[in-house]
């Protein structure tokens, strides 16, 4: 018979390669937002509001670029609606295309984020052109709550045309959209700290290839 102490000296010999106790490897975050021209005979000049929606492009290596390429066989994670644009202006304005590192927010600053605490979580990207800050994806039921940052939701009016009617710049199933980005973003194998904000358009909003009106 075989002693315990024999075992576990044999044991101690044997060397345990760092492998088998390796981290699985978590990959980055990276979403892709694509804004829509605003429908017709208006444009995103003159709508009152930008739309758009979240697309999840984690299985995406390389430049996320055009955004059609990305977005014409997978489904949006939510819809989203922003001010339009305003020169970049803090609070008023859209952001300007480009790629933005965003990080988790669940700190309450606002009234119905501490009533209801689901609400709280959000991202907020940085970098923002003209030192813009505290600019998120959020809560909300339309564009007036937004300070330059984006509602998620679903589009009340998802129509391509027909004009701007009532409910435009209108969202619902606000909580459920929040969920889902949450969801996306915090999902297994998901590196929550590392996560990257693609703003494009399906076309050119502005006219001339310049973010301007």
């Amino acid at each position: 018979m075989i002693s315990r102490r024999v075992i576990v000296v044999a044991l101690a010999g044997v060397a345990v390669s760092p492998v088998a106790f390796a981290q699985p490897t978590l990959r980055p975050v990276r979403l892709l937002v694509v804004r829509r021209p605003a429908n017709l005979p208006s444009s995103n000049c003159a709508a009152p509001c930008i739309r758009g929606s979240v697309y999840d492009v984690g299985d995406v290596q390389g430049p996320i670029a055009p955004a059609a390429i990305f977005t014409s066989h997978r489904t949006p994670i939510c819809d989203v609606i922003e001010r339009p644009w305003a020169g970049n202006a803090p609070s008023i304005s859209a952001v300007p295309k480009g790629v933005y590192a965003a990080k988790i927010r669940t700190d309450a600053t606002k009234p119905w984020m501490e009533t209801t605490p689901s609400r709280a979580w959000r991202i907020e990207i940085s970098g923002v052109p003209g030192g813009r800050s505290a600019i998120q994806f959020h809560y909300g039921t339309d564009v007036k709550w937004s300070e330059g940052c984006f509602i998620v939701g679903r589009l009340l009016d998802a129509s391509t045309g027909g004009g701007i009617g009532a409910n435009y710049c209108k969202v619902e199933g606000a909580d459920d959209a929040l969920a889902a980005l949450r969801s996306a973003i915090e999902g297994p194998g998901n590196d929550r700290t590392r996560i990257e904000v693609t703003v494009a358009d399906s076309t050119d909003l502005f006219g001339s290839g310049a973010t301007t009106c």
